[in-house]
């Protein structure tokens, strides 16, 4: 009992975790500092009023937000930022409709983006963590073609659905950033620690045997930032826990299923039942599971559906 819980503990706190925490830190030192939302207005502003391109600049800056800042936090932010323009618009206006759905499907999709973005793909990685080395390069390389599509395909059916060509009032543009408004020193290093630390996290493979495993490099931002007092302890204190904590308990479900053998057992039933009796390619039996997590997600949380099957589908 004593060797099993030690070994629950240590998994909970892995290093997949830590880079959780060290993505909460970027997210808030960035949020914190207004460098998100500095860019975001920028490229905003910028978008004209046209309904189209004002929808589709909005999507594209909630998904790119969501790759770094989290998919919890970028709509949020984005909501801020386009909180005049649905005012203006009206609740009833089909543009500030799909405004509003395409900040919530925008979210999703960047969530998939990246390794920090998502609670679920912390997730994945802690059930990858003992047999394959993924980094935030591979991951981005495999799902940027994948979030591009779904951004389009989302983007087409808003517009189908909620035709408005109504110009989006010109006092409503947003005006960028100018070059008076400059950056201060502390915006400065926020900038350099994010770009510093995003960049370790794409390459860490390159540099795994001096420095340690991917969780390793996380405590880089951690240190930073509030080494350099750009967070402090009441940021601290805001990081989003209660998904940590998922991730811990995830974890620990998949620990505690593997020592106990019931993983295996399991995923033996599966294989012989579903995938050998029915004959299944491989193809076919990502399609079946995929489908089953879409449909299980969609009535619970996509954080606990993955926390609970991802270590079974592991298995096989």
């Amino acid at each position: 009992r004593d060797a099993t819980a030690k070994a629950v503990f240590s998994t909970m706190f892995s290093p997949s975790v830590m880079l959780l925490i060290g993505g909460f830190s970027i997210a808030s030192a960035l949020s914190k500092h207004g460098i998100a939302k500095r860019i975001a207005t920028a490229i905003l502003g910028r978008a004209g009023s046209n309904p189209s391109v004002v929808l589709f600049v909005v999507m594209a800056i909630t998904t790119f937000s969501s790759m770094f800042i989290s998919n919890v936090a970028a709509p949020v932010l984005v909501f801020t930022l386009v909180q005049p323009i649905l005012r203006a618009l009206g609740v009833d206006d089909p543009l500030a409709k799909s405004i509003v759905l395409g900040v919530a499907y925008a979210a999703n999709i960047g969530g998939l983006t990246s390794t920090i973005s998502s609670p679920q793909n912390i997730i994945s990685l802690n059930v990858f963590d003992e047999t394959s080395k993924v980094t935030l390069g591979p991951w981005l390389m495999a799902s940027m073609p994948v979030a591009l599509l779904c951004l389009g395909a989302t983007f087409g059916v808003l517009r189908l659905f909620y035709r408005s060509n109504t110009p989006v009032p010109a006092v409503l543009v947003i005006k960028p950033t100018g070059p008076s408004d400059g950056l201060t020193l502390k915006q400065w290093l926020c900038v350099a620690v994010s770009v510093a630390s995003i960049a370790l996290f794409v390459f860490s493979s390159l540099i795994e045997k001096q420095v340690g495993p991917l969780g390793a490099l996380a405590v880089i931002p951690l240190v930073a930032y509030f080494g350099l007092n750009l967070l402090g302890k009441d940021d601290f204190n805001g990081f989003m826990w209660n998904v940590v904590m998922i991730a811990m308990g995830g974890s620990a479900v998949g620990a505690v299923a593997k020592v106990s053998t019931l993983l295996k057992v399991i995923g033996q039933l599966i294989e012989e039942n579903v995938v050998k009796r029915l004959g299944l390619s491989f193809y076919l039996t990502l399609c079946l599971f995929s489908v089953l997590m879409l449909v299980v997600s969609t009535f619970m949380s996509h954080s606990v559906s993955s926390a609970v099957l991802a270590p079974l589908l592991y298995t096989l």
